[in-house]
């Protein structure tokens, strides 16, 4: 195959040459933007390109968040390394590429922090470029360069913690916080290196580190005197406290960093920072002082862009929030309300592709089936969702001390033994099902809610648009729905687009938001 690609590489024109070989730098693909930014080449890039394909050295993949990538076999890529590095080109096509990545993780932090309500289809596209970002990681390593290899990680923080890649990110902190000019990294960003790193470190279960590195932060931020520095490291001094068990100290930390974020304007990190101190204090027993600051960080986050009221700012942030407050509410004995947040909370989850999410989600639902006295359904969805955690290898799940709690409770409800049966029969439960019974409990606890009403549905949804509705919060595709459903996949689109009019939306995730909020699922 070698002699085949070398054969069509000689009968290229020198520019077509010169655009095979600098593609190279590419890592798992690329877009028509991306090779026109980093390979220099003058002229048409797309024409560049299609000539390259048509003689199968480059090929179409799929198209992401609406963009076509394109991609070379690595049979093909390594022949066209070698090339690279012959011509004397390999290391400005390598800056090139590394400052492009870079300049797409920027791009895409706003994004990731909510801003626009278009976290999801960020997420997509920086699971696209994943090798790029990974290749870029290695060079500014390579090259001594912490600004850029701090900077990088930094700005995807939501990235690595939507997705199962934090050993990766903590590798990458810990190599630039290593460099030897990393000292000589801006404030801001080895402040914000360090805040990651401190978050990261939580969730991985190194306490000390994660500790250690929250009082570098804090050193740092009382220098820069910034009161958005300062507190946001106070609020991952208390993440750290919080994950090392020390509950006092996490809701002082947790505190403290609300009145210093409030005057920065930093409205994202106040709803989390007062989720925190809610939490502490339901965890610690003060049920009355929880909810009052849970409710407030709830509202916060539930802020909508003016011109599109179901475009949530920050779906990530809410999916972190609506879990506490759920929580509290299981413990209010508003059962009705745990369901539907922890529902809203998976549904999200689903969207973003937050695996820790989804099952944290699925951990307080197993929550409210245990305050309804179904035990043995409990202890079926935790071992459900300790197989998936497992599986999907994503570490610690949201609220992952209220679902430790439960596995308690389980227990000592049912007996270690018919505990321990429970438990196997849910790690050995394919995780759809358990998902699809997870959203179930939602229908239950308002059919033995106090003075249940007749099911609720103010937006005159058949009985066959309510199934498909069901099906679509569980996450089931159109294919799967007419599977269960016994009918063709056009009965199931022309039930979906009739309920979507009715709901008043144009897609899966707002009708999933609406029908777990209104509680007609």
């Amino acid at each position: 195959m070698r002699d085949a690609v070398a054969w069509s590489y000689d009968l290229l024109p020198e520019r077509e040459r010169v655009l095979f070989r600098r593609l190279a730098v590419f890592v798992g693909g690329f877009t028509l933007e991306a090779a026109e930014a980093v390979t220099a080449q003058p002229g048409d890039v797309f024409a560049g390109v299609e000539a390259l394909a048509d003689q199968s050295l480059v090929r179409r993949l799929d198209i992401v968040a609406g963009e076509l990538h394109f991609g070379m076999l690595e049979t093909v890529r390594e022949f066209a390394l070698e090339q690279l590095e012959a011509s004397g080109e390999a290391e400005e096509a390598r800056r090139r590429h590394a400052a492009w990545c870079l300049a797409q993780a920027e791009a895409a932090e706003p994004h990731l922090e909510g801003f626009g309500g278009a976290q999801a289809r960020w997420l997509a596209r920086l699971d696209a470029e994943l090798g790029n970002l990974r290749a870029a990681l290695a060079w500014f390593h390579g090259i001594g360069n912490a600004r850029g290899l701090l900077r990088l990680v930094a700005v995807l923080d939501v990235y690595w913690f939507a997705r199962p890649y934090l050993p990766e990110a903590r590798h990458w902190l810990e190599a630039g916080l290593g460099l030897a000019d990393s000292r000589d990294v801006p404030a801001d960003v080895r402040g914000m290196a360090l805040h990651v790193l401190v978050n990261v470190t939580c969730f991985l279960g190194d306490h000390e580190v994660a500790l250690a590195r929250a009082e570098e932060e804090l050193l740092l931020a009382r220098a820069s005197g910034e009161p958005f520095a300062l507190g946001r490291a106070l609020y991952g001094l208390g993440l750290a406290w919080e994950h090392a068990g020390d509950l006092p100290q996490a809701a002082a930390r947790y505190a403290d960093a609300v009145p210093l974020l409030r005057r920065a304007g930093a409205t994202s990190w106040v709803y989390l920072a007062l989720a925190g101190v809610g939490n502490m204090r339901y965890v610690r027993g003060d049920l009355a002082g929880a909810v009052p600051l849970l409710d407030e960080a709830l509202a916060l986050v539930r802020r909508v862009d003016e011109a599109d009221p179901f475009a949530l700012k920050d779906r990530f942030g809410l999916s972190l929030v609506l879990g506490p407050r759920a929580h509290a509410a299981r413990a209010q004995g508003d059962h009705v309300l745990a369901a539907r947040l922890f529902a809203e909370g998976l549904t999200l989850g689903r969207e973003l592709g937050a695996e820790r999410v989804v099952l944290g989600a699925v951990a307080g639902l197993a929550g409210v089936v245990l305050a309804l006295e179904q035990p043995e359904r409990a202890a079926r969805l935790l071992g459900a969702v300790a197989a998936a955690q497992e599986v999907t290898g994503v570490g610690r799940i949201t609220d992952a001390i209220h679902a430790d709690r439960l596995v308690a409770a389980a227990r000592a409800q049912l007996g270690e033994r018919p505990f321990a049966e429970a438990f196997a029969a849910g790690r050995a439960l394919p995780f759809d099902e358990a998902i699809a019974d997870a959203v179930a409990i939602v229908t239950l606890a308002e059919a033995t809610a106090p003075g249940a009403r007749a099911e609720r549905d103010p937006f005159g949804l058949t009985p066959r648009e309510r199934d498909v509705l069901r099906m679509l919060v569980a996450g089931k595709t159109d294919q799967q729905i007419a599977d269960a459903l016994f009918v063709s996949r056009r009965t199931v689109t022309t039930h979906t687009s009739s309920l979507f009019a009715k709901l008043g939306v144009t897609g899966r995730a707002e009708a999933a938001a609406i029908a777990v909020r209104e509680g007609i699922v």
